[in-house]
């Protein structure tokens, strides 16, 4: 049989109106049947029309944030690898966006805690006349408006001056690998900034996924090309990076020869697999030291081989933890000294790509090391 096409009270009956069939029972139709049904339609596309909306304005308000320096990415719940938030479509989740949209907008704007009286001193100042409506957010306004059209030759300042101001532009910078706008404007100020830049900006390279292979390059391809880029005389500037695999993040000093000093950012319990932080003064950034990781664990061993004793146990296992945990330790520390051998250290020191690779080399035998005491706690050796 043909397909009779979409079903309809006409082709049901017309379909039903001739089989032999005693008890079937046709009920009968409203008479607004077909109206119901399109109004139900109707309503389903509206909702779907309202819910493609949100989305939209979710994705707008998240891109929105993403691309403020300002913002972190633990703030969004974004993971730096793969770029996805862990953040759901509601209303929520919509208002908290736009309440940091505006936070952040408050923030990054002087004019905004202005008095009405600060406002008219400034005004008096500049020599502007008061706008004809007499509040605040006028004076704010016409203040705002007037040092928007100031110039200034920046070329002519103190070069001591310029120095200082591309310290605070700079500072603001997250750790993403990326050169600020300030670079592109001439080359006088590129010459100028450029050593600041590399060397107080925090920079996170990240690791390959199979970075502990022999044959698989030691970086992702993204950080590859923006060391390349950079080139050797952009890599000796630098001087403090964070080397990020999956499972963990080493913040390192090149110009400290202690490895001790390294330090790992703690991950926040609730949101333990999410990355770590895309600004490296975000206030809710914390870090320990090996040093201090190490300490703790020597005391926490103490007190458990001391309860173990006292039980009549056998601390053994205790013991080749606290071992394997100083040997690693005593690996990274060989990593930096031949670094620090090949390139320098303290005020001297100029890193190369080769030095970068024998640090994640470091990192290597330290993972190597962990695993291999896990290996042994679940073989029964040890």
């Amino acid at each position: 049989m043909a397909n009779p096409g979409p079903m309809t009270v006409q082709t049901f009956r017309e379909i039903y109106s001739g089989m032999d069939a005693p008890r079937l029972y046709i009920w009968p139709m409203p008479a607004d049947y077909e109206k119901t049904l399109q109004a139900k339609k109707l309503a389903r596309e509206r909702a779907a029309q309202k819910q493609q909306r949100r989305r939209d304005q979710f994705e707008v308000l998240l891109k929105e944030c993403k691309e403020r320096k300002t913002i972190c990415c633990c703030a969004l719940l974004v993971d730096l690898s793969s770029n996805q938030t862990w953040m759901r479509n509601n209303s929520d989740s919509r208002s908290y966006l736009r309440e940091l949209l505006r936070d952040q907008d408050e923030s990054q704007n002087p004019y905004v805690y202005l008095s009405k009286e600060d406002a008219q001193d400034e005004l008096v100042a500049r020599g502007v006349p008061f706008p004809d409506l007499d509040s605040r957010y006028a004076y704010r306004c016409a203040l705002q408006a007037t040092d928007g059209q100031r110039q200034i030759d920046f070329l002519r300042l103190p070069k001591d001056v310029r120095l200082m101001m591309y310290e605070i532009v700079i500072s603001e910078d997250p750790i993403k690998l990326a050169r600020p706008a300030l670079l592109a404007a001439n080359k006088q100020i590129r010459d100028e900034a450029s050593p600041i830049f590399f060397r107080s900006t925090h920079f996170r390279l990240d690791l390959d996924d199979n970075y502990y292979l022999p044959d698989v390059p030691k970086f992702t391809s993204e950080t590859r090309k923006w060391l390349n880029a950079i080139g050797p005389d952009g890599i000796k500037e630098l001087r403090h990076i964070s080397i990020a695999s999956r499972s963990e993040e080493f913040n390192i000093d090149l110009s400290c020869s202690d490895a001790g000093q390294w330090s790992t950012t703690l991950r926040s319990q609730r949101h333990a697999p999410h990355p770590l932080h895309s600004r490296q003064s975000c206030p809710r950034r914390k870090v320990k030291t090996l040093a201090a990781w190490l300490a703790d664990a020597r005391e926490a061993v103490k007190e458990d081989v001391e309860g173990m004793t006292r039980r009549g146990q056998d601390p053994a296992r205790l013991k080749a933890y606290l071992k394997h945990k100083e040997s690693a330790q005593e690996w990274v520390q060989v990593g930096m000294d031949i670094f620090s051998l090949r390139c320098g250290e303290g005020k001297s020191v100029k890193p190369t790509l080769q030095g970068l690779e024998i640090l994640v080399d470091a990192i290597i035998v330290k993972d190597y090391k962990a695993r291999s005491f896990v290996k042994a706690v679940y073989s029964g050796r040890v």
